[in-house]
């Protein structure tokens, strides 16, 4: 599968993932291009198997389902492994990892054990905003699918510092840049933060 045609899935699975509908003209959006381009590769695509797509939805198959949640691993192990060992910011970590996400299968691995022997050494307490169960301060360490998530939430591409005022079920409340934003769980899943230890 080439490398473009495999973004194309990956849109479909982050929209899937953020509750937004994957349309022709949204995965067009996402991936900035032109909707007849997108047009012709989803039709590619749903002739291989990886989506259905009727009447401007997409839909992933398992197949597709699959291909998808393989490319995004593949893609967070970059951008982390770019930001723990390199110290490389997440807007660079996450440009770099759009070019190397296609390395073979093993390298890949090799990256991800070296990012969890780190994670074992490292006192950092780095969580998910969706698992932010205390009431506080907390300083944004990573993004993922940062461009999606800036797009819906454009503040914080420039507040680093949040502070979360009320955790529900399904969604998380917090304060960035004196704005309250209410932000859906699974966008949360996204965002990784450290608390802050002075308030």
């Amino acid at each position: 599968m080439q490398k473009n045609i495999e973004d194309y899935l990956v849109a479909v699975k982050i929209c899937e993932e953020l509750g937004e509908e994957p349309t022709l003209s949204r995965i067009a959006f996402i991936l900035n291009i032109k909707p007849p381009t997108a047009y012709k590769i989803l039709k590619k695509l749903h002739k291989e198997g990886y989506i259905v797509y009727v009447d401007g939805r997409v839909i992933l198959t398992h197949k597709g389902r699959k291909k998808a949640k393989e490319l995004l691993q593949k893609h967070t192990v970059i951008e982390e492994f770019f930001m723990l060992f390199l110290g490389v910011d997440s807007k660079t970590s996450h440009e770099i990892a759009h070019l190397l996400e296609h390395l073979p299968y093993d390298v890949h691995r090799k990256m991800e054990e070296k990012i969890r022997d780190l994670r074992r050494e490292s006192s950092k307490n780095v969580l998910k905003l969706s698992e932010a169960k205390a009431v506080g301060a907390y300083v944004i360490t990573n993004i993922y699918a940062e461009d999606f998530v800036y797009s819906k939430f454009p503040i914080l591409q420039v507040k680093r510092l949040l502070f979360v005022r009320k955790v529900f079920k399904s969604k998380i409340i917090v304060e960035v840049g004196g704005k309250l934003v209410v932000l859906p769980k699974k966008i949360a899943d996204y965002i990784e933060v450290e608390r802050c230890e002075t308030q």
